[in-house]
């Protein structure tokens, strides 16, 4: 018995079958010009969304931070955060750790909800990316440290606290600070012969690790020239924020003259300022 078939069936179905092929063709043409131009537009719409970021960080950054640090991070009373001295040798997490925890010890107090102070996390964002917006004009500043308009501690001259200690038959201890990025000493010159014991304590929130060096130029800084250069290492394991570590040692008399260091053995932050000279003497 031949078989029925009708004709507005099977036109229909041609109808679709050849819409289906077009749909099919449609979608092999477009998914590479999807890939081609996608990404840019994603990357464009990203730049927008941190410039705007940045803008909203400068805003509240003037309202909370320039008073200490400049209203354009150049320092005033605060270390100076447009140098890149800072802002190449540290992360945009750093920052906002840095933000949020403050520094214990100093001036910077934590600014985030979770430590009682009065910004979210979305505010410490903003206020890096504004920072981070700047790196790319930063000027060079090795003194990023000292605010400007205050004269510089690094005239080869010491403070009160940067005393000589006596001789002494026991270990004499030496008190040092460990903040993003500097190190504090309650002494920075020393006898030969006395023994001492150094203790750093890391009041930063970024791991350091402590190390008596000779001076080493910035542009050759690498970590094994400062294993193989160190005299002593404190925190040996990396000195993690909060924690103390410390290390005996008694210098020598091929130690005087030598204009020693104490030095950071963690990338990029000797380059950020992070060395203090010490003398010894006979």
């Amino acid at each position: 018995m031949p078989e029925h078939t009708d004709p507005e069936i099977e036109a229909a179905t041609r109808r679709w079958m050849w819409g289906g092929v077009v749909l099919m063709a449609l979608f092999v043409v477009a998914f590479p010009l999807y890939r081609i131009y996608e990404p840019g537009t994603r990357a464009e719409s990203r730049q927008q969304q941190l410039e705007a970021l940045a803008a909203e960080g400068r805003n509240l950054y003037l309202d909370n931070c320039a008073a200490c640090h400049g209203d354009r991070g150049q320092g005033a009373h605060a270390p100076d955060l447009y140098s890149k001295q800072f802002l190449d040798n540290v992360t945009q997490d750093q920052i906002d750790s840095i933000i949020a925890h403050g520094i214990p010890g100093s001036q910077m107090v934590a600014w985030s909800l979770d430590f009682d102070g009065p910004m979210t996390s979305e505010q410490i964002r903003a206020i890096s990316t504004y920072l981070e917006s700047l790196r790319p004009t930063a000027p060079d500043r090795p003194d990023w440290r000292q605010p400007e308009g205050e004269p510089s501690s690094d005239d080869g001259s010491s403070d009160s606290t940067a005393t000589t200690a006596p001789a002494s038959e026991e270990a004499v201890i030496v008190h040092i600070i460990a903040s993003d990025f500097a190190f504090e000493s309650d002494l920075t010159t020393f006898q030969v012969g006395v023994p001492y014991r150094f203790v750093v304590s890391n009041v930063g929130v970024v791991v350091h690790e402590l190390m008596i060096v000779p001076p080493i130029e910035p542009g050759a800084v690498d970590m094994e020239t400062m294993d193989e250069l160190a005299l002593v290492m404190i925190g040996a394991e990396d000195l993690a924020a909060g924690a103390e570590a410390s290390a005996d040692y008694t210098f020598t008399e091929e130690d005087v003259g030598q204009q020693l260091e104490m030095a950071c053995h963690v990338e990029g932050h000797y380059e950020a300022g992070m060395h203090l000279p010490i003398t010894v003497t006979d």
